[in-house]
């Protein structure tokens, strides 16, 4: 969260408390601070240290596992007073209430089980939350700080607090969507690239099945018929014997003959036998019965014909039924229609994944060119801005007592588009005192004392042009004496003017200029 500013305001943020209980060597510790420049000076294992390890879980770094108590519960609190309309309305927009005193409470604790959480004015919330919310309350410089000087991301940022491209929210809103769009897409291809090996094989199997008239083959019953066709010359042999007791043959009678003398021969029984009617009766059943039989007969004789007059082609859809069965690993015609339509699903579905890479594809290039001409404007913004911002870093260099090193922020352009540009920028450093050396990078130029000094020179630019509200720096005059000291305290003097300055030292030099 980046808060502009407009000078020195008494009424910017600040650290006005800090509170620590169980954390490590500190048990009960609460310091009150105000505006200014405050310093903390101790002995070697005093808990400087340890302070800067509790602002900088308060500002939302995942939490070490020495850093968790061995039982019961470290608790890190924060208060911020001051804190002003712009963090109101962050606030609001994330669902937190500012306090009735008007100020800003960041609590950290961390429990014996392993257990993190963070709150803001007693509201629980993430760690992503109160990173964004910390990052515009305070920074912390510690000894292995000076690695952002090699850090071009860390670069970028620095120039665009100086610079403030209006361009840059544009540009990231657009890099957002241009990276959801290539998300979908790569997820597409990679759906592609599954399915493509399996792609002849559906096509060749799609085609073929589609050939066939499975649902007149369905329709028509084709698998009760094949059956039939496989027992045809038993079927034959059946009506073959049946036809012989219906019509009978050499002294049987026929069947149908002798039940009508079944009939009349009860009828001359019935006068004398009463059961004889009952017989009668039942005969005469048997005779509407077998007209029905008849009936029948005749049917399935027409069937057996008409089967053995279609046999060569129906012995021809067998073995073609067969071929399909054996080939694709099923029994019937429904099982075919069904792997017919499966594979038919899944050749449509990589066809849709097609459409789908190539309307991604084409909403990813529209979207490019316009993150690429937002890429140039944002740095068309920053590269005109360079000459103000060399000028004002070599300032404070100067009153660092750097003023024997030269500076400048040498620019290239990448291809690749990142959240901040396809720009990358890198500080160089040129020693006055070293003839015939030209422009290096600044970590090969500068010591160890003098890289921390110049990374307190871009805090201190950073800080004159937007609201950096407090500073926690960690020794930061490491590997200083004598004038080198002496400035560095004049400096951070002149700085706390602009910020709240927290300062660990060992140096009389620093430690007597605090508030």
């Amino acid at each position: 969260m980046v808060m502009e500013k407009s000078g020195v305001s008494s009424s910017s943020p600040y650290l006005a408390v800090l509170r620590i209980r169980d954390f490590l060597l500190l048990r009960d510790v609460e310091l009150c601070f105000s505006r200014g420049m405050h310093v903390l000076t101790g002995e070697t294992g005093a808990g400087k240290s340890l302070l800067v390890n509790a602002l900088r879980l308060l500002s939302g770094v995942r939490a070490d596992r020495r850093w968790f108590p061995r039982e019961g519960k470290t608790v890190l609190e924060a208060e911020f007073a001051d804190p002003g309309g712009v963090f109101e309305s962050w606030l609001e927009s994330h669902d937190l209430d500012l306090l009735p005193d008007g100020r800003i409470v960041i609590r950290r604790e961390l429990t014996s089980s392993g257990r993190s959480r963070a709150f803001v004015n007693d509201t629980p919330v993430s760690l992503e939350v109160l990173r964004a919310l910390t990052e515009g309350l305070f920074l912390i410089q510690t000894q292995d700080a000076v690695r952002y000087l090699a850090d071009s991301t860390f670069l970028l940022t620095w120039i665009d607090g100086y610079v403030r491209p209006s361009a840059l929210s544009e540009y990231q809103r657009v890099y957002r969507e241009w990276q959801a769009v290539r998300g979908a897409l790569q997820k597409v291809k990679e759906r592609l690239e599954e399915l493509l090996p399996t792609v002849a094989y559906l096509q060749s199997a799609v085609e073929e099945l589609r050939a066939q008239p499975l649902e007149a083959w369905r329709a028509q019953n084709l698998a009760t018929q094949l059956e039939k066709l496989r027992h045809i010359e038993h079927l034959e042999q059946i009506l073959q014997e049946i036809q012989v007791l219906v019509q009978g043959s050499g002294e049987a009678v026929a069947l149908e003959e002798g039940i009508s003398r079944l009939v009349r021969l009860m009828e001359g029984l019935a006068p004398f036998y009463s059961e004889a009617q009952t017989w009668q009766e039942i005969f005469a059943g048997w005779q509407d019965q077998f007209t029905e039989f008849l009936g029948f007969l005749q049917s399935v004789q027409e069937d057996v014909q008409t089967f053995s007059a279609q046999r060569e082609e129906l012995e021809q859809l067998r073995d073609q039924l067969f071929t399909l069965t054996h080939k694709y690993h099923v029994q019937t015609v429904d099982e075919l229609i069904a792997l017919r339509d499966r594979l038919s699903q899944r050749l449509e579905t990589y066809h849709q994944l097609e459409a789908e890479r190539d309307r991604l594809q084409g909403r990813l290039d529209q979207i490019a060119t316009r993150l690429c001409a937002l890429a140039e404007r944002l740095r068309a913004e920053r590269l005109e801005a360079l000459p103000d911002l060399e000028r004002a870093l070599q300032s404070v260099f100067d009153r660092l007592n750097l003023q024997y090193l030269q500076v400048k922020v040498h620019h290239e352009p990448v291809v690749d588009p990142t959240l901040l540009g396809m720009d990358r920028f890198q500080l160089l450093c040129k020693n006055r005192r070293l003839t015939g050396r030209g422009w290096q990078s600044v970590v090969e130029v500068a010591s160890g004392g003098e890289q921390t000094r110049i990374l307190l020179a871009l805090y201190s630019v950073m800080g004159r042009s937007r609201s950096v509200p407090c500073l926690i720096l960690d020794e930061p005059d490491t590997g200083l004496s004598g004038e080198a000291a002496v400035a560095l305290g004049e400096f951070l003097r002149g700085l706390s003017e602009v910020t709240q300055l927290i300062v660990i030292t060992h140096l009389p030099a620093v430690a007597r200029v605090a508030d």
